[in-house]
């Protein structure tokens, strides 16, 4: 800080012009680095809270389908299909509709989209392995929510199977 000297010989305090851009400039670059920070940390909670969303809502839909198929007197898998016959007069039915890429339970005349309107599955491979003492049925999920993409595959046995 520099004072001007004026005509009747005292000094005036303030600051030069030049000091304050400095100032200014020194605050911009502070203000970047902080502004830097934040979007990355900001960045970095919405895909992990995509991820967790995603994980969540396929652990959902898997136990759903393993609840089913462990009920199951007979599943019957055809193409995308798969009939889950609980009782003689109790039917499940998993569909999936590749072109809005969701995945719809049928139950007690009730067509529910069960994989929920953010979440977008690639793709579902229904699998079945088995004979002679037992089946099992397989399935992988492949979802995507936001930027995030997951794939999660699991197993049940049903008491028969018919393919």
């Amino acid at each position: 800080m520099n004072g001007a000297v004026l005509m009747n010989g005292r000094r005036q305090a303030g600051y030069t012009l030049v000091e304050l851009l400095v100032v200014l400039v020194l605050m911009g670059i502070v203000l970047m680095a902080i502004n830097s920070f934040l979007l990355t940390t900001y960045r970095s909670y919405t895909e992990t809270s995509s991820e967790l969303q995603l994980q969540d809502a396929l652990a959902v839909l898997n136990e759903q389908i393993a609840a089913d198929i462990r009920r199951a007197e007979l599943v019957e898998i055809n193409g995308q299909e798969m009939r889950v016959i609980l009782s003689a007069n109790e039917v499940v039915r998993y569909v999936f509709d590749s072109s809005g890429q969701a995945l719809f339970r049928e139950a007690g005349g009730i067509n529910k989209k069960i994989s929920g309107d953010e979440i977008k599955i690639e793709n579902l491979d229904w699998l079945s392995q088995g004979g002679g003492q037992g089946y099992v049925i397989s399935w992988r999920i492949t979802a995507r929510l936001k930027n995030s993409v997951m794939t999660v595959t699991m197993a049940e046995s049903p008491r028969r199977v018919k393919i």
